[in-house]
């Protein structure tokens, strides 16, 4: 499927915010899907928002403690002003933009062992999955396996349920959504 309708915004986040840090986890787990890509402090990804498929190319244009976050969305159709700005603000929520650290921080600045934390991974903020759905998937494939069976066993499933989007000369597959998968023989998944 070709996105090809595009809008931009930036995003402020509430510093201080490391943009590589938060979208590409120092365990390896990607953003929204399995085969986004991040390269040049660029993330492009795919991920449906508020029931809708989007490509995104998210980049940051800021610093730590002055950040600024441009992306750019590519859907099918055009967008109006409003769905506009609500997508602009699910993102904000999914890459933990509005979150405050800094109470944490200095918390963690007087522990013994948090203070390493806050050398090693300052900035980096927690982001959300863009469904409660995928959150599930993800925790089911994480029972009693390795954190690599587990990427495996999600990168399967993309694969072979997922949508294909192209964007940006990009293609990348994109989560299922629960209604696709709700309609597959439970069987299938025992194979």
């Amino acid at each position: 499927m070709k996105l090809e309708k595009t809008f931009s915004f930036q995003t402020r986040p509430v510093p201080p915010y490391d943009f590589g840090l938060t979208v590409r986890k120092p365990a390896g787990w990607s953003l929204f899907n399995s085969q986004e890509v991040y390269e040049g402090g660029a993330l492009w990804s795919a991920a449906r928002v508020g029931g809708r498929l989007a490509g995104l190319k998210i980049g940051s244009v800021g610093t730590v403690e002055r950040p600024k976050i441009a992306t750019t969305v590519y859907t099918r159709e055009a967008l109006s002003s409003e769905q506009r700005s609500g997508f602009a603000g699910a993102l904000e929520v999914l890459l933990g933009a509005r979150d405050d650290l800094r109470e944490f921080y200095a918390f963690a600045r007087k522990d013994s062992i948090l203070r390493h934390v806050v050398k090693d991974l300052y900035g980096m903020h927690d982001t959300q999955a863009a469904s409660l759905f995928n959150s599930v998937v993800l925790s089911i494939c994480l029972q009693m396996a390795k954190l690599q069976r587990s990427q495996q066993m999600m990168e399967a499933i993309d694969r072979t349920y997922g949508d294909v989007v192209e964007f940006d000369g990009r293609r990348l597959r994109v989560q299922p959504p629960a209604e696709k998968i709700a309609r597959l023989d439970p069987r299938r998944f025992a194979k």
